[in-house]
């Protein structure tokens, strides 16, 4: 099993009855799950709480009511954070609702298509 496969694994693991199809597998996040997000845009850094994530993208919902304005679009930058293990990465706001922002992985499509990106050196360096 690849390392996609068993990302995808775990993911379905964590909710099996809330997930979707679109683009990408993606699940909704657990709130126990010691996921921590922010954007950052023009300077500014909000953190976030994600709700579901896949390998193209996140949804994520400001924290408290912010006044955030960001338009569909605009590149922002995006903060994983797991534990000790962090990636930053440069997003895509695709949609946006009432408080909530969705987000697309730029490094995750080539050309329109998924091309979700490599094994992170971390997880190599652990396993």
């Amino acid at each position: 099993m690849g390392a996609i496969d068993e990302l995808v694994e775990f993911l379905r693991l964590l909710n099996p009855d809330e997930v979707e199809r679109r683009t990408a597998f993606r699940v909704v996040i657990p709130r126990s799950i010691d996921l921590m997000a922010r954007i950052a845009f023009k300077g500014k850094t909000w953190s976030v709480i994600p709700i579901d994530l896949s390998l193209a993208g996140i949804l994520v919902e400001l924290s408290q009511p912010d006044v955030v304005d960001i338009a569909v679009d605009t590149v922002i930058g995006i903060e994983l954070r797991v534990n000790d293990k962090r990636s930053v990465l440069t997003g895509l706001v695709r949609r946006i609702n009432p408080n909530q922002y969705g987000i697309l992985f730029v490094e995750s499509l080539k050309n329109g298509e998924l091309s979700p990106p490599g094994i992170p050196r971390w997880y190599l360096q652990d396993n």
